[in-house]
């Protein structure tokens, strides 16, 4: 099969010669493999904790004479989307044996691989082979077998290397297999995720001159089938590399956004939709590069990403009028946790902290009793990373985005209106002050989290907004439930005191026409969004949005 590949297989055993994964030599002594291998071969299945065993036993079974040795644990990572584990051979090795090479690509999907395993009853090992189907979530790719007959990937190929044919390198390693065999799926972590989780590999496996890398990942792509449309693309960037016109960083946060959006090349919708968050400066979480995130220039991925995909836009002849500002003033995960804790209030000066922290435990007390009648336990429970998937209401387990779609679906509109969901986070920053600028005079939708308007930071960075401030401004203000809603409206907000919201003085204006709202049900909520959605875009321009690429524009 692959002869590369055969001196750098290892195999992990049990003290007592039981097989039970692979693993794969990438530099003189260092192996890898899954933090769950190891575990098994040390007896600690049940356990996440670094085992205390100080030697395990491997061999490599595709060279002959078959070479067996010791090695000991040099990282561990038990993880669940960072199954990694590092060795160290103890000893001398014979020079049959030869590390293999670990490339980081960046788009693998389409490509045949080839694998060799330990599945039962194959403890001398076997191969299997499949392609690379799709990126999950977590960083993982899933894989399948696309043969009638043959081996797939399945228990016991777990640490084993994952060698693509086209690319004709090592680009992961197998983590996990599907329990049915008739789905024939199984996942591997891409080289990527195994260097940023173990990150001194970077300078032990030589890469160490990221422009020479990042020349080679955007001339794999430009030889890679789909990427015909990005060929101009990938030849600017390519040319900004060796001119070293921009960062390292930024351009690589470049390519990876122009990975992510081949990806959305067949929907003509999400593509549109994520070209517009691009042009914004917002980066969508479900990409998962947000290790790259807090090294980039927005400003200046904002400007660029205009610059390299305009071709493309007018190609699929994106229409940039009918979109629909959504403004969330919602807590994430960790703002949530911090606002349970009283971490939110550490910058205060301790006499307001402890009168303020008084009275948000007396809030948050109440409030939790009421989520504890309805089989919530905690409220940072409510809350997720990605703020589009926070489910508001206790009569629904729908997100955020998908009742905005379903509402939208529902406008008269002969154009298909696409919602652009902004992070109150982010709208004060620099980058957003010409798309604040635009959103003020042609309106938007707000949607305020009555328990996230609890938190200091959002309250602050929607006040500064002046949002509620502008008539053309819609503002649903929503509680978990009816009760809720109602339990918040008793409720002073913490630090309303200190800062005048526009937004209470609209709600309680005669002819306020629904405008500024408070809610506490689903559907109550959806008939809200399409009749305010359909006032909105009647007679906006949003081409504008295309034009604002900074506070200069």
């Amino acid at each position: 099969m692959v002869s590369e590949l055969k001196p750098s297989i290892v195999r992990i055993k049990t003290e007592e010669g039981a097989v039970i994964g692979s693993g794969f030599l990438v530099k003189e002594k260092i192996v890898l493999t899954c933090a769950h291998v190891i575990a098994d071969a040390a007896g600690q299945s049940q356990s996440s904790a670094k085992p205390n065993q100080s030697k395990i036993y491997i061999d490599f079974p595709l060279i002959k004479p078959i070479f067996c040795c010791k090695a000991r644990i040099e990282f561990w990572g038990p993880e669940f989307s960072n199954d990694l584990a590092g060795l160290i051979i103890e000893g001398e090795i014979p020079e049959s044996i030869r590390p293999i090479d670990i490339r980081i690509a960046k788009d693998t999907i389409g490509n045949k691989f080839d694998v060799f395993g330990f599945p039962e009853g194959f403890d001398d090992g076997i191969w299997a082979s499949g392609a690379f189907s799709d990126v999950l979530g977590n960083g993982w790719v899933q894989v399948e077998a696309i043969k009638e007959t043959g081996h797939q990937i399945e228990q016991g190929f777990s640490g084993a290397p994952i060698w693509d044919r086209k690319i004709k390198a090592v680009v992961g390693m197998v983590v996990a297999a599907e329990i049915n065999p008739e789905k024939k799926v199984a996942f591997i972590m891409p080289s990527e995720l195994i260097l940023n989780s173990w990150p001194d590999l970077y300078k032990v496996l030589g890469y160490d001159d990221p422009l020479k890398e990042l020349e080679w990942q955007i001339d794999q792509l430009k030889n890679k089938e789909g990427y015909e449309k990005f060929r101009s693309i990938l030849d600017q960037l390519d040319y900004w590399v060796k001119e070293k016109t921009y960062k390292i960083d930024t351009i690589n946060g470049l390519l990876q956004i122009a990975v992510n959006m081949k990806y959305q090349l067949s929907n003509k919708i999400y593509f549109n939709e994520y070209y517009e968050h691009i042009a914004m400066g917002i980066i969508p979480k479900e990409w998962n590069i947000q290790n790259l995130v807090a090294k980039l220039d927005l400003d200046k991925i904002s400007e660029l990403a205009i610059l390299l995909f305009e071709p493309l836009r007018e190609e699929f002849e994106i229409n940039l009028k009918n979109r629909l500002p959504v403004v969330l003033a919602v807590m994430d995960k960790y703002k949530a946790e911090d606002l349970a804790s009283g971490a939110a209030f550490h910058s205060y000066p301790e006499n307001l902290k402890d009168k303020l922290l008084d009275r948000l435990k007396g809030n948050l007390k109440i409030f939790e009793s009421l989520l504890a009648q309805k089989g919530i336990k905690e409220i940072n429970k409510l809350y997720c990373i990605d703020k589009r998937e926070w489910q508001p209401f206790n009569d629904s387990s729908d997100t955020i985005k998908s009742i905005v779609h379903e509402a939208i679906l529902k406008t008269m509109s002969a154009k298909r209106i696409v919602p652009v969901f902004i992070d109150i986070d982010l709208i004060n920053k620099k980058h957003f002050r010409c798309i604040l600028k635009i959103i003020r005079e042609n309106g938007c939708i707000v949607i305020m989290d009555s328990i996230s308007m609890q938190h200091p930071d959002i309250q602050r960075e929607f006040h500064l907004s002046l949002l509620d401030a502008f008539p053309k401004t819609r503002i649903a203000k929503v509680g978990y439930d009816r009760d809720a809603a109602e339990f918040i409206n008793q409720i002073t907000i913490i630090l309303e005191e200190h800062m005048e919201l526009e937004f209470y003085k609209r709600l309680n204006e005669r002819d306020n026409c629904g405008d500024c709202i408070q809610l506490g049900k689903r559907n109550d909520f959806a008939d809200w969004f399409t009749t305010k959605t359909e006032e909105i875009t009647m007679n906006n321009d949003w081409r504008r949005f295309r034009n604002a690429r900074g506070p200069d524009s």
